[in-house]
């Protein structure tokens, strides 16, 4: 142990497997993309970056899920399970989640992406809706 804590790059693995940082849900039915989707895409954990006053993950943060609608896109209806953010092409997390014209990014309360689409059709996003927080 004392060996792996002075090497930087063990060092880094070590701490994302002990904080979990390293899990993926990319393989299972409960998270979807849709279209064509840039990484980060669903099942893995949002990245954290700026975002107006704030950050994704201050922005993600509390119960709940989180829906950060980038570019033309038109807000959903109010769902109470989802709390809706805007992004500013200005802002970092534009850049860090990779988003070019427009984009949807569900967030699940810890912290892992739900749904991704990179577009402006909102049917993939009511459909992920319905089919997992209707009840």
């Amino acid at each position: 142990m004392p060996l792996v804590a002075r090497v930087r790059p063990l060092r880094a693995a070590g701490f994302r497997r002990v904080a979990n940082l390293d899990v993926t849900y990319r393989p299972s039915p409960a998270v979807e993309n849709s279209g064509q989707v840039r990484v980060p895409a669903a099942g893995a954990r949002l990245p954290d970056a700026r975002a107006g006053e704030t950050t994704l993950h201050s922005l993600a943060a509390g119960t709940g899920f989180h829906l950060l609608l980038a570019g033309q896109v038109d807000a959903i209806a109010h769902h109470p399970c989802v709390t809706v953010h805007r992004l500013d092409r200005r802002d970092p997390a534009w850049a860090r989640l990779r988003i070019r014209e427009a984009a949807q990014v569900l967030v699940r309360p810890d912290g892992y992406i739900a749904y991704r689409s990179d577009g402006t059709d909102l049917a993939g996003l009511r459909a992920y809706l319905d089919r997992w927080l209707s009840g």
